[in-house]
């Protein structure tokens, strides 16, 4: 117990001088007054010893009517005299309401290691006098002054004008130029004579062939572009718009042009064998991908001879009558 007391002052030294008692927070403004709108620029820091956390305090938008315009990131430095750590930061205020306003002290919330007690450092509250622009009203009141007139000068207006003269000749320019154009293109250009249509048709079998889609996995592709040509060519030959219409419909329309009933068949294989292809999503044969060609080839060059015999068998009529 002597012991005990004799070591008691020394251990309330060292309470006193504890990291938890050497924590100081302070907020120091630029200036006590300011103008309506003016900013007030308050250092708000902290210094403690190493081995304390601190946590500094969240700064709202808004205190009371004084408004928080910037905040400046907290900054931390060390001093090497006494090893002292500083955080500190720079708020701009400013208020838009004449009178005397009271800060309320700033929190800081800090720990120390292998303690989880919370404590509090707080600054001093401080006074800020916010005031009006001072007015001398034993003057008349004056109405606001009138705009200067600027002297003129053409050394400051000459780029202007140079300027719209430049784009004067350019749209004539560009008028000269469109209307010469529009005379070429409006130029009657000679025409080429049209192809007959079968035997266009028989070329785009032709490049279809060359093409080997189906041979290469492109089979739905392959038999949409063979019935296309099929159909562009009953179109342009027996006036049948069949590239709008289904199967069903385009076999319908050209009961009317009396085809052989080979030829029939023939485009109802091939033209149902592409919505197989393209709407059930079936796999044809190789012999049956040959097959589909070889009843275009056939009803094109079948319906084309049947075409020039009638052509030639009118002509004789005219002749003869």
């Amino acid at each position: 117990m002597k012991k005990f007391f004799a070591a008691l002052p020394a251990l309330i030294l060292y309470a006193g001088s504890s990291p938890a008692q050497d924590v100081h927070a302070v907020a120091k403004a630029d200036t006590a007054v300011i103008l309506i709108g003016g900013h007030l620029h308050i250092d708000l820091s902290a210094e403690f010893p190493p081995g304390v956390r601190i946590e500094f305090p969240q700064i709202p938008d808004t205190i009371g009517k004084l408004e928080v315009v910037a905040k400046t990131p907290v900054d931390t430095t060390t001093n090497p005299g006494n090893n002292r750590v500083r955080e500190h930061s720079v708020l701009t205020i400013t208020c838009f309401d004449s009178g005397y306003y009271a800060l309320p002290p700033f929190r800081f919330t800090y720990s120390i290691k292998q303690d989880t007690t919370k404590y509090i450092a707080e600054t001093e509250p401080l006074l800020i006098t916010v005031m009006t622009v001072p007015v001398d009203t034993t003057q008349a009141i004056k109405d606001i002054k009138k705009p200067l007139d600027a002297p003129f000068s053409w050394k400051e207006a000459l780029p202007y004008i140079l300027a719209g003269i430049a784009f004067i000749l350019a749209a004539w320019g560009l008028y000269l130029f469109f209307k010469r154009k529009k005379r070429k293109i409006n130029a009657p250009i000679p025409q080429r004579p049209s192809r007959p249509p079968h035997e266009i048709a028989l070329e785009m079998l032709r490049e279809l062939e060359k093409e080997k889609l189906w041979q290469h996995g492109h089979t739905k592709l392959y038999h949409s572009r063979l019935a296309d040509t099929v159909r562009i060519y009953i179109r342009q030959v027996f006036e049948v718009n069949a590239m709008e219409l289904t199967t069903e419909e385009t076999l319908e329309q050209l009961k009317a042009n009396a085809l052989e009933a080979e030829c029939r068949t023939r485009l109802e294989y091939l033209l149902q064998q592409a919505d197989l292809v393209k709407f059930a999503k079936m796999s044809p044969l190789p012999d049956e991908n040959d097959k589909s060609m070889k009843n275009a080839y056939f009803f094109i060059e079948n319906t084309c001879a049947a075409l020039r015999q009638d052509i030639t068998a009118n002509e004789g009529k005219e002749a003869g009558g």
